[in-house]
């Protein structure tokens, strides 16, 4: 497979990874698929499917749904890009249901909900809305930069229906990036995961991630609009929350800790205070 000597320099030297290495990925587990009868049946949408849709519409999907029996598939999988930051949605057409699996555990809610209008397009004849979805309790990552890799390996055990687990091997970074390398110039896909097929229901196979709910007082911006809401955080998102208070508690001149909760589109951004009152209120 050829991958451009900046894309292999990016991948191998810590940075952020690009589309191309991304979808070149990708393209690697459709290939396996298309091969292997004791695979699921999946198929692959790029990482520039939401941007494109944005930009033309139901006209974006014309050529990427050419030929495509969606009957006789079990999985679709998209790689999503958003803010320098790599996730990967799923749609499981056989339960049915949707996943969004995240390795910094953001809310799942815009992609999701762009995701619902693209697959409403794909197969009109369902009724996308009441398809259950969640964000799946997947490991997260230990940097700012390894959100591709992670997505990478989500994406590999999920198509062939594995369970999602990390050996000692893959948890540190460097390793990570030399095997996705590896997988990359031998153009052939291999566990990543060490997790094997599973028939258990998909969300035995792939848990739900379980938000910390808190309920904090109306002044807070984050239920301004409605103080009546419960608002979801994850565990991730509060820990990063805490030492943002330790840190800039008493200090007078601060950026505001930004996040999206688990059940809302909207970002929130909180000052040490406020932040503070949310981290009492989980509490109770």
């Amino acid at each position: 497979m050829d991958i451009s000597r900046d894309a292999l320099a990016a991948l191998l030297g810590g940075e952020y990874i690009s589309d191309e290495v991304i979808n070149s990925f990708f393209d690697l587990l459709q290939e396996r698929s298309s091969t292997s009868r004791a695979l699921p049946r999946i198929k692959i949408l790029d990482s520039f499917l939401f941007q494109s849709f944005q930009n033309r519409g139901p006209a974006a999907l014309v050529w990427r749904q050419k030929n495509l029996d969606f009957k006789n598939l079990d999985f679709i999988l998209v790689p999503y890009h958003a803010s320098k930051h790599w996730s990967l949605v799923v749609a499981d057409l056989r339960t049915p249901a949707l996943m969004y699996l995240d390795s910094k555990h953001f809310s799942p809610a815009s992609c999701l909900a762009k995701f619902k209008t693209i697959l409403q397009h794909l197969l009109p004849d369902e009724d996308i809305s009441r398809w259950p979805s969640w964000p799946v309790a997947v490991p997260l990552q230990q940097n700012e930069v390894d959100c591709g890799p992670f997505t990478c390996v989500f994406a590999e055990a999920v198509s062939r229906r594995a369970s999602i687990v990390f050996s000692q091997n893959l948890a540190i970074s460097t390793n990570l990036r030399v095997v996705l390398k590896d997988i990359l110039l031998t153009g052939r896909a291999v566990p990543m995961s060490s997790g094997e097929f599973s028939q258990a229901p998909l969300h035995v196979l792939y848990p739900p991630l379980q938000p910390q709910p808190v309920a904090p007082q109306s002044s807070c911006p984050a239920v301004a609009d409605n103080p009546n809401c419960t608002v979801q955080i994850a565990p991730a998102t509060l820990a990063s929350m805490r030492e943002y208070v330790e840190r800039n508690l008493n200090r007078r001149r601060v950026l505001p800790f930004a996040f999206y909760p688990l059940n809302c589109s909207k970002r929130v951004r909180l000052y040490p205070r406020e932040a503070a009152e949310i981290l009492r209120s989980a509490r109770r």
